[in-house]
């Protein structure tokens, strides 16, 4: 294959050097969870012999390194985590499968009595200023100008596709002429680098320091990093000036807490990760890759081809034999062209796109063939801990709590439903909840009083579906570092949350609520500061209104969360409240949403209703605003129409005055949208007028046919503000007023006319079902 260097000569002797296996100590440079260097890292042990292997990993690891050769089922994570003194909360993920370089090491320097080390710089002193969370990510590799060109040069899409080509796929390169060609290839990637990153020198000159302690203890070393610090390590024990070997100081930062573990991984998420934390992609591939190596049999593609097929026919996709063929066939040829000495990952995708969608493939749409690929690829495998490993405390006590209340997940789900308003039930709500809030797996609120949608609030009930998840062991380790104990690591979270620099006053509100849910009345003060500082800033009328409507919930209705124990909490309503009287006064026009502003102007009415006395609101203010926009030329009418029906509600307003007003919105395109926002804000009050319901007639009367077409499709939506008894209630009224005898319809109908109804109904679902025209909602009816 050839050197990769810019400047081979400079390099001759350097190279000669990194790669002597007999010298005190080795460099093994990886890329991390390579199947070519698992396999080829556990050859140079057993050809060097070190009596001591260093690691690249998280050197607070190591008093419990004796863990890491428990009875685990691939893969795993070493997951770091600290919580700053500015209580934010961070954590780090070191993952190992089985054909991970650092995983086959740590095997067999075990099997030999090799003592073996990790060498890395805590994470815990990076993580503020290091946004990674993937420790084996591929970061520096995939953004070099060096890498860029070696793709042109060598037809490669990317870094990965560049990688299989120099490495991966030459399935008989020794030893020997990988570690020339990789060392060569890291060399001239860290040579032409024109800034190092701080912290990429601080964890080198602290593995430096560590190979030097090891030297002390032991005379022959293998020490094994990523491959782009291997040249930077040696280039210190040789006292060569290369980039990025200068001495600096290590960090020291204060923390509130830190802590190590042990967590279960999958190879889903090993492969979701994207961006500064992408490392090798497709583990289910190399999974596969690592597997055959084992085996004579080489050509993995079969095998992966065979699984496609069965998820294919699982998802009801009809492939012929032929296309099967064709897919083999195409395969093969393509990696023929492209020089690889076995199908690979490309080829297999293209082969698949070109053997198998008939069709443009749409960008915005998910392909069922690439996504049954990329299924393939990615593998299914999820790692479970062995039960010797210790876990964090957090872990302990969320275990102690749910077996105390006989809440733990098991394999076979269980339905638990309460009266939450009972204690002992209350306490288990509170737990769940709690759960809830650290995305712990397994633990689903299925049904119950809604408290955000404030319905169904005739009893005080929950449902709660529990049943064992993979993700469970993996989520609860790593929300240790939120705290101790479940209670204390849930506020954490719920704090944390709150200093989002982009939250909304709506979205405070609702982490309030669910403080409350959960019982965590003991950081109820700081969220309703938090809460009171973004009602200030909020400048979004439709996002404040749900804002007003969770507050006024909180303060009038809450009888069970015990909210009303803040003095707080009036004070935020106060501010709601006067906050939204500006934001109506200033709303504008809105072309969208008008529902919303009714609502909104329906919850100000609501908060002056009922508290109005009791935090001595100003009614001169609410009212001089409510006229201000009734009165706005510039404002729609459906919005004037609603701020009219707020005044009338008021007793601000009256019948006359409001007739006047239709005069004003009597055009056929006017009409409708201001009788929509009257509704909206007076729906009770007008139904006891009918002096209004008679110019309402009066005003639709004089319209001729054309008009009152374009009138109807808005004075339809008006009269949905009116549930069916009350249109009957309103038509009978009418009729009265007008002095026609004629009654309408009876609501009450036979059962046999409902059942009529019924089968008809069942009918019309059935069809717009089958021609997917509109969807249906559980409960049978239609979804509007």
């Amino acid at each position: 294959m050839g050197r990769v260097l810019p400047s081979e000569e400079s390099f001759a002797l350097d190279i000669e050097g990194i790669c002597n296996l007999n010298a005190d100590v080795v460099f093994f440079p990886v890329r991390h969870h390579s199947p070519l260097c698992a396999r080829l890292v556990e050859e140079m042990i057993y050809e060097c012999k070190p009596e001591a292997v260093l690691i690249e990993g998280p050197v607070d690891f190591n008093p419990h390194l004796a863990e890491i050769h428990f009875s685990h089922r691939l893969p795993i994570a070493i997951y770091s985590y600290v919580r700053t003194k500015e209580e934010s909360s961070l954590g780090a993920y070191y993952p190992f499968c089985e054909y991970s370089p650092e995983w086959r090491a740590l095997k067999v320097a075990q099997k030999l009595g090799v003592s073996q080390e990790f060498i890395d710089l805590p994470w815990s002193h990076l993580a503020q200023k290091d946004e990674r969370v993937h420790r084996y990510a591929d970061t520096e590799m995939r953004h070099s100008e060096y890498v860029d060109r070696l793709c042109r040069l060598l037809f490669c899409r990317n870094f990965d596709s560049l990688w299989d080509t120099l490495f991966e796929m030459q399935q008989n390169i020794t030893l020997s002429e990988f570690l020339e060609r990789f060392h060569n290839f890291c060399y001239a990637l860290r040579y032409e680098e024109t800034e190092i990153h701080l912290n990429e020198t601080k964890r080198e000159q602290f593995m430096f320091e560590k190979i030097q302690e090891a030297q002390k203890k032991y005379k022959k070393i293998l020490v094994i990093t990523g491959g782009y610090h291997s040249f930077a390590l040696y280039a210190r024990l040789q006292k060569i000036s290369f980039p990025g070997t200068k001495e600096v100081a290590l960090p020291n930062p204060e923390l509130a807490e830190q802590g190590i573990a042990l967590t279960p991984y999958s190879f889903e998420r090993l492969d979701s990760l994207k961006g500064y934390n992408a490392g090798m992609p497709s583990p289910g591939f190399y999974q596969k890759v690592w597997e055959n190596r084992l085996t004579p049999d080489l050509q993995c593609h079969q095998a992966l081809l065979s699984r496609l097929i069965r998820i294919l026919r699982k998802k009801k996709q009809v492939v012929s034999s032929a296309d099967w063929i064709a897919v083999e066939t195409t395969a093969q040829s393509l990696a023929s062209l492209r020089g690889h000495p076995q199908v690979w990952r490309d080829d297999l995708v293209d082969a698949v796109r070109s053997s198998l969608i008939k069709e443009e493939i749409d960008s915005q749409k998910e392909n069922p063939f690439l996504a049954a690929v990329y299924q393939v690829f990615r593998g299914e495998n999820r790692g479970e801990l062995s039960s010797k490993t210790s876990l964090p405390p957090l872990v302990k006590n969320i275990r102690r709590l749910l077996e105390e209340h006989k809440l733990f997940p098991l394999r076979e789900y269980k339905i638990h439903k309460w009266d939450i308003a009972e204690k002992t039930s209350r306490e288990k709500s509170h737990i769940l909840h709690q759960l809830k809030i650290l995305g712990i797996q397994g633990f689903s609120r299925i049904s119950g009083s809604d408290l955000t949608k404030k319905t169904d609030f005739v009893e005080l009930w929950e449902e709660w579906k529990i049943v064992w998840s993979p993700e469970f062991d993996s989520s609860c380790i790593e929300s240790a570092a939120y705290g101790t104990e479940l209670k204390e690591a849930a506020m954490a979270y719920l704090l944390e949350s709150s200093q989002n620099d982009e939250m909304t006053s709506e979205e405070m509100a609702l982490i309030i609520l669910r403080s409350a849910l959960a019982g965590l009345n003991e950081v109820g003060e700081k969220l309703y500061q938090r809460l009171n500082q973004l009602i200030l800033k909020e400048g979004n009328f439709l996002i404040l209104s749900q804002t007003l409507r969770h507050i006024l919930y909180l303060y009038c209705y809450d009888e069970f969360l015990g909210t009303r124990q803040f003095p707080l909490l009036g004070e935020v309503l106060d501010e709601a409240f006067q906050r939204g009287l500006w934001l109506l006064e200033g709303l504008g026009q809105v072309s969208e949403k008008t529902e919303k502003v009714f609502l909104g102007i329906g919850y100000l009415l609501e908060i002056w209703d009922r508290c109005s006395e009791e935090r001595n609101l100003s009614p001169e203010e609410f009212v001089t605003v409510l006229q201000r926009v009734s009165t706005d030329s510039g404002q729609s009418p459906d919005i004037r129409g609603a701020a009219t029906g707020a005044l009338w509600k008021l007793k601000e307003a009256n019948s006359e005055g409001i007739q006047s007003s239709l005069v004003y919105f009597a055009q056929p395109q006017k009409l409708g949208d201001f009788l929509t926002g009257l509704f909206s804000t007076a729906r009770e009050t007008i139904q006891r007028d009918k002096g209004l319901l008679l110019h309402i007639d009066k005003a639709l009367g004089n319209y001729n046919y054309d008009e009152f077409l374009i009138a109807l499709p808005a004075l339809r939506l008006a009269f949905t503000y009116f549930t069916p008894r009350e249109k009957h209630y309103l038509a009978t009224h009418l009729l009265e007023a007008l002095n026609i005898r004629e009654t309408p319809l009876p609501l009450e109908v036979s059962t046999e006319i409902a059942l009529v109804s019924l089968s008809w109904e069942e009918k019309i679902f059935q069809v717009v079902e089958k021609y997917g025209l509109r969807g249906r909602k559980q409960n049978g009816g239609a979804n509007g």
